[in-house]
């Protein structure tokens, strides 16, 4: 078997993707802050003689905070299948020049044959 190369980058592309998803997780988990807490400061913004943004608001803040967040997300998951696949690359890359270098070296073996005697019965210009 051929043997794998590059295993800081391997490594860094499965720190990417556990990444990826932690932050996926995060920007769920303030979406939904951002929604409860803007719901509830809208409730007593009232009492306190302050306008605050409301429910709407606070649902438009999150709806942004979440959209934001899952963005972040897939690029960074998306850069980490983009390590995976150079790395692919270059392994087939090189799995395909080893094959074909004993490839070569196998036709070049099986195809020799001594030069025929001129005049003799395998010449076939005779």
């Amino acid at each position: 078997m051929i043997e794998t190369r590059y295993q800081a980058l391997r490594t860094i592309s499965a720190i990417y993707k556990l990444a990826a998803v932690l932050i996926g997780i995060a920007a769920v988990l303030a979406a939904l802050g951002v929604i409860i807490t803007g719901a509830n400061s809208a409730s007593y913004s009232n009492s306190f003689g302050y306008g605050g943004a409301g429910a709407i608001g606070s649902l438009l803040a999150g709806a942004l905070v979440l959209v934001g967040g899952l963005l972040t997300a897939i690029f960074v998951y998306a850069f980490a299948n983009i390590l995976d696949l150079l790395l692919s690359m270059e392994e087939n890359t090189r799995l395909t020049a080893l094959l074909l270098q004993q490839q070569t070296r196998g036709t070049a073996n099986a195809g020799a044959r001594p030069p025929a005697a001129s005049g003799s019965a395998d010449d076939p210009l005779r």
